[in-house]
């Protein structure tokens, strides 16, 4: 993680830019570290820009590149306009090619972003282009079941990530906060980690979820 060119995303900020902080030391300041988020204050942003190392943008992440109007409050702050971009736009737009370090702790939107980004890149058959991932999910009564929870879970299986770490975030209910760290692996379970991963097809599927890409051969960059 120290080798000049990696890239770090990190969706969902509370403003207190921890990890990011921790991301930054822990490298050296060899990584792009870009954080995303359309919640957090003026002053709260302003504290993120102001970390060496660190570029903020003001958006968030979402199943498709849209403005929306409509309440979302986090905490004591309420916002009633903010924008969202898809993964694959979001690298485009920055020049990104992979992403070395991925997290995402959106608010229970989880269940829309990643099953977008799991069908994007199967229907493209193309591997999805992080290597580890760590997602918080959000299990609240009444607003998001188990099933949702155990089809994202599977569905991110099948894109080939494996969960090597899990805990509660006992900050909430137990099991309302649960936080699963992945890494992206190939059929033979070796780590995938650049996008020249050479030839691949698709397995089909017998339901209706996106169809899980099966590489045939890979070449690991590091």
């Amino acid at each position: 993680m120290q080798k000049p060119g990696c890239v770090v995303y990190s969706f969902g900020p509370n403003g207190q830019a921890i990890f990011e902080k921790a991301v930054v030391d822990i490298t050296q300041k060899h990584c792009e570290v870009h954080v995303f988020g359309f919640n957090l204050s003026a002053e709260q942003a302003h504290e993120v820009e102001a970390i060496e190392g660190v570029l903020f943008h003001g958006h968030g992440i979402g199943a498709d590149d849209e403005i929306v109007n409509g309440r979302f409050q986090y905490e004591n702050r309420v916002v009633n306009s903010y924008e969202l971009k898809t993964l694959p736009f979001i690298l485009k737009e920055l020049g990104h090619g992979w992403v070395h370090v991925f997290k995402m702790d959106i608010e229970g939107a989880e269940y829309e972003v990643l099953p977008s980004i799991m069908t994007h890149y199967a229907e493209a058959q193309q591997a999805v282009p992080v290597t580890p991932a760590q997602v918080e999910y959000h299990h609240w009564a009444g607003r998001s079941s188990t099933q949702n929870l155990l089809s994202t879970l599977r569905l991110v299986e099948e894109g080939g990530f494996r969960i090597f770490h899990s805990e509660f975030n006992y900050h909430g209910e137990a099991w309302n906060f649960i936080e699963y760290a992945y890494l992206h692996v190939d059929n033979e379970g070796h780590v995938v980690s650049s996008t020249e991963l050479g030839l691949y097809h698709v397995k089909s599927s017998s339901s209706d979820r996106p169809s899980r890409i099966e590489y045939a051969h890979t070449q690991n960059v590091t």
